[in-house]
């Protein structure tokens, strides 16, 4: 959706919206308060990203919130996040994109609104990203129930060198049928330990089947 929210007593209040994002096209600004994602009512931020994280990319949702105290609702067109971690203050600049946990306290900045920060203006953090091997590919749900469609692959990853492209639908690993992204990722993580998995692919009217490397990760030490 593209904003940054805090805690409010009545939903998840906006105090940052991004440039570009689907909330500022659809007019959000800083102060509104998210109460609905379509049906489902917002409690705070972990409800919001929740009901956000049920849609796909490029799909529309109809956001209800509250501005200057009266109801209003807007269609937010949702786009693509960066898997990078990035925080920028006048002093600090912050970008993780290895995926690594990291834990740091910074002063307070100079902003009208700073939720993280305690009285004695020192902000506490905790990033945790995800440093598990990847395959280098991101899928969603099909709208045909014939699978999983990849919508990206990393150049050099696991799945390009596999074969695999933008565009694919996964119908199966290892001879399983693949109904959704959830039953895809169970069944991926269950042969971790495989050297490689098979899948097979609908691509352009015609099957296929690839093998793509399971990922590992390496250790190294300096000895």
């Amino acid at each position: 959706l593209g904003v940054f929210t805090e805690k409010d007593e009545k939903g998840a209040k906006i105090s940052r919206v991004n440039e570009k994002s689907g909330a500022e096209k659809a007019g959000l600004k800083e102060g509104d308060i998210i109460t609905h994602v379509n049906s489902t009512p917002i409690a705070g931020p972990e409800e919001l990203s929740e009901a956000i994280r049920k849609n796909k990319i490029d799909d529309e949702v109809s956001i209800t919130y509250l501005r200057n105290g009266k109801t209003q609702k807007v269609k937010a067109t949702l786009g693509k996040s960066n898997e990078a971690y990035v925080f920028n203050t006048d002093e600090f600049n912050f970008n993780f994109e290895d995926g690594k946990p990291y834990a740091f306290t910074i002063p307070r900045p100079s902003m009208p609104r700073a939720p993280f920060w305690n009285e004695d203006g020192i902000g506490q953090f905790f990033i945790q990203g995800n440093d598990r091997p990847r395959y280098g590919m991101q899928i969603q749900d099909d709208e045909d129930r014939r699978g999983v469609e990849v919508t990206e692959v990393e150049d050099d990853s696991n799945a390009d060198k596999g074969g695999l492209k933008e565009g694919d639908i996964i119908e199966a690993i290892d001879g399983e049928k693949i109904t959704d992204v959830d039953s895809f990722r169970e069944k991926l993580t269950a042969k971790k330990d495989n050297p490689s998995v098979s899948l097979k692919i609908l691509r352009e009217g015609k099957s296929e089947t690839l093998t793509i490397k399971v990922p590992r990760k390496l250790k190294s030490a300096s000895l």
